[in-house]
């Protein structure tokens, strides 16, 4: 039906169909990772600004056994926050104090302090 010359046309046709579309694909992983990593970097080096770094306490800061730190809510730069702290300050701290994040991880700001009321 088909002659030698068909066939092999047809191998080969069909190899090279295979090969695009496995370079297609790993191409396009390739492109997504990168993306994903930029993105992942921004968020991670993003460090607030001085007036960006003070939160409002909005839960009260809670320790879990065995845990070296307290976990609470604050409010920053207009949105509620997971917070994590020393259980020291956590004691110290009330709703409605300020303080101020230390470094943004992930989604979790860390609690460097309480910040000092003016009189």
């Amino acid at each position: 039906m088909f002659s030698a010359l068909q066939d092999s046309t047809l191998f080969a046709l069909f190899f090279w169909i295979v090969v695009f579309l496995v370079a297609v694909s790993f191409l396009g992983d390739v492109l997504i990772k990168a993306i994903n990593a930029m993105l992942h970097r921004s968020r991670r080096a993003s460090a607030p600004a001085t007036s960006e770094r003070i939160a409002t306490v909005r839960t009260r800061f809670k320790a879990k056994p065995g845990e070296s730190g307290a976990t609470g809510m604050v409010f920053l730069r207009g949105e509620l926050w997971t917070a994590h702290c020393p259980v020291e300050l956590a004691i110290a701290l009330d709703v409605g104090d300020r303080v101020e994040i230390e470094r943004i991880d992930g989604l979790t700001a860390k609690v460097r302090g309480k910040v000092k009321q003016a009189v």
